[in-house]
């Protein structure tokens, strides 16, 4: 058993995430009850985490993955010394998909299809609060119900953008293109 887990360490020592990964997922199998359970869980969404790209244009679907084995971390193990980090990286992922989903809203908005960027911005208010990038989302919420000529759903953005954020640059970017026209 003990070995099972050292040649998993070495993996992840060598930094050869995806053989991490599958060596720490059969120890976690194979020995569910192991006084180190917490230690292999986290190391398993580590090894995912690890494998992430650092560009969020590329696929990040494995971000899902490691949140999965972060949670369990927290949930089945709270007294655990890994528990922090594992909410500290869940939330890293989060930030990361949000990230990406804005960019592709923003994208959207560029190109003034405007449907699809508030679709993308809705999806992140929702999927995503409190992760750190309400207030730019909010912006293009505002702006592009705004030209799908959705007023009230303009308006409702627009004034929790100026209430929650009022001195952000994306407030003051919404007053001087919405102020007046909803």
């Amino acid at each position: 058993t003990e070995s099972e887990l050292r040649i998993a360490n070495i993996h992840f020592l060598r930094e050869a995430w995806s053989e991490a990964e599958n060596a720490y997922k059969l120890f976690k199998e194979f020995h569910p009850k192991h006084k180190e359970s917490d230690f292999v869980t986290f190391r398993v969404a580590m090894s995912i985490y690890k494998q992430l790209p650092d560009s969020i244009d590329r696929d990040l679907s494995l971000a899902k993955d490691a949140i999965l084995y972060f949670e369990q971390v927290f949930v089945n193990y709270p007294q655990s010394d890994y528990a922090g980090s594992a909410k500290d990286h869940k939330n890293k992922c989060l930030l990361k998909l949000a990230r990406k989903e804005y960019y592709i809203g923003n994208f959207y908005m560029i190109r003034e299809v405007y449907d699809s960027a508030l679709g993308r911005f809705e999806d992140i208010l929702q999927k995503y609060p409190d992760i750190g990038i309400d207030a730019r989302t909010l912006y293009g919420a505002a702006i592009s119900a705004y030209h799908l000529k959705k007023k009230g759903k303009a308006k409702t953005y627009y004034k929790k953008l100026v209430n929650s954020f009022p001195k952000t640059k994306w407030a003051r970017r919404v007053k001087s293109e919405l102020k007046g026209k909803i």
